[in-house]
């Protein structure tokens, strides 16, 4: 690679690689209603991640994240306040732990069209003293519109947002404006179909240690999912995702 100053030679460990993995996944989640109607309730989240490299275990990677808080439901609004800490591993090592707070606001204008408001705040601290470097607090402001067609079965979304990330060195802090589009149909046999775009640009504040040239990542995401539903209880799902 051509840096400043020279050349970089990569070593095996930057070098591209390939693997087959197992990727393992638990969610957990207890609402509780205060009893009425409307009003509020309070709700908990467990969620555990983990995947595993059959021939590369430095690149595993695991995560355990727990939030709680209050939900208020009204007449043509949701309102959700959970706070919540995440435990991150990689190399089957402590990483890093992320302390965050993503409240939300969903009004319905009518009952086919709502809007949705989110705001992300998170802290992360990493374990090594050689990452404090990318110690950051993240912000994330999001706005989507739903239009929600045939009795829910065709549900189109756009959204809008920007994440701003402060990292205690410039290279790691960026401002990444981004948008996407969804779409959601459920046929009567059960079967659910979901398409997602989204487009992104991450602007970083600094150019990376040994290159001049400011750093632009420009990422294209789109997703396909098929679920299935069967005896009544169970589904399956088969998902592709390209970046």
């Amino acid at each position: 690679l051509n840096v400043t100053g020279g050349t970089l030679t990569l070593g095996d460990d930057s070098k591209e690689v390939s693997d087959w993995s197992s990727v393992s996944q638990f969610s957990g989640n207890v609402l509780y209603d205060f009893g009425q109607t409307q009003g509020f309730m309070w709700n908990t989240t467990a969620d555990l991640f983990n995947q595993f490299y059959f021939d590369h275990g430095k690149y595993n990677y695991a995560l355990a994240d727990l939030s709680t808080g209050l939900w208020w439901v009204g007449p043509r609004d949701i309102v959700k306040l959970p706070l919540g800490v995440a435990r991150q591993e990689f190399g089957s090592d402590p990483l890093s732990t992320v302390y965050h707070f993503r409240p939300s606001w969903e009004h319905y204008f009518a009952p086919v069209f709502s809007v949705k408001a989110v705001y992300g705040y998170s802290k992360e601290r990493f374990v090594e003293t050689d990452r404090e470097d990318q110690n950051n607090v993240t912000r994330r402001y999001e706005i989507t519109p739903n239009l929600y067609l045939f009795n829910r079965r065709h549900i189109l979304s756009l959204s809008l947002g920007q994440e701003d990330a402060s990292a205690e060195a410039r290279r790691f802090s960026y401002r990444a404006p981004y948008a996407a589009i969804s779409y959601y149909t459920r046929f009567a046999t059960n079967t659910e179909i979901f398409l997602r775009y989204q487009y992104s640009n991450r602007d970083y504040k600094a150019a990376p240690l040994l290159y001049s040239e400011d750093r632009i990542d420009r990422r294209h995401g789109f997703s396909a999912v098929v679920s299935q539903t069967f005896l009544k209880r169970f589904f399956g799902s088969l998902a592709f995702n390209y970046i």
